[in-house]
């Protein structure tokens, strides 16, 4: 689909610029991570599709033309030098770009897809306000070292350097935290901790643990089935990788997933 893309930026509006006249390119979608999709890129992105749509309008047309003029006229009124002909320039100016920005804002608050966006961002901003300070710092050395060695390449070495990180520590070997209860959220930054644990669907398994295997949480995409970041294991090897997994498909051993700290 080609959408305008507006230039000739003047003013901020929900965190980019206002923009007047236009030329076209092809709109893309907002990239994705582990195979969900960024709730601000979201929001962004069908921020900026409303924009445009708006510009291509005839009141959008009309507006910006407004603004142009005005802004030709500012200009001729500082080439003039007079000093009372450039206040006057500016104020029209002024007034139209907020005649531009209020029809704008007016059109934004009517998008249905940007109002779903905008509730999406919202509930993911309440659910990242609730996952404590240390898992944040915990996740963030994990993600930092992607793709790379952590200490002597063991599964619980990634997990034990990560809590140094954050001057922390564990209160024993292979014991993160507190662990959680049956009906307590998890969230990023927690660590699982796995005993021969089989995941098995159809003929598809896997073993983690042999006996023990650490892991730290990336992202909870629902109830049982996280993204995990983990070391010593299968084809990567000794380096940091990420892995999807299922653990209602779980059919034999067992796993504990901690709260980070003492």
């Amino acid at each position: 689909m080609e959408l305008a893309r507006i230039w000739l930026c003047a003013g901020l509006l929900i965190g980019s610029g206002i923009c007047y006249g236009q030329t076209t390119q092809p709109a893309t979608e907002p990239s994705t991570s582990s195979g969900a999709a960024d709730p601000a890129a979201a929001l962004k992105f069908a921020t900026d599709r409303a924009t445009v749509r708006f510009a291509d309008t005839d009141q959008g047309r009309a507006l910006a033309e407004q603004v142009t003029a005005a802004e030709k006229a500012r200009d001729d009124a500082r080439a003039s030098g007079s000093t009372d002909d450039l206040s006057s320039a500016a104020m029209q100016l002024l007034s139209a770009k907020s005649a531009y920005n209020r029809a704008l804002r007016a059109e934004l608050d009517a998008d249905p897809d940007l109002k779903a966006a905008a509730a999406a961002q919202r509930v993911s901003v309440a659910k990242e306000s609730q996952v404590p300070a240390l898992n944040h710092q915990i996740l963030d050395f994990a993600i930092k070292h992607l793709g790379t060695e952590v200490g002597n390449g063991e599964c619980w070495t990634l997990a034990d350097e990560a809590m140094k990180s954050a001057n922390t520590t564990h209160p024993a070997a292979y014991v993160w935290g507190r662990p959680l209860g049956g009906n307590e959220r998890v969230f990023p930054g927690d660590i699982i901790q796995f005993t021969t644990v089989r995941l098995q669907n159809g003929t598809w398994w896997e073993i983690l643990g042999d006996p023990n295997h650490t892991a730290i949480v990336r992202e909870v995409k629902s109830s049982g089935v996280y993204v995990i970041l983990h070391q010593n294991y299968g084809k990567p090897g000794k380096i940091v990788s990420e892995l999807t997994i299922n653990l209602n498909t779980k059919t034999a051993g067992e796993f504990v997933i901690y709260r980070p700290g003492n």
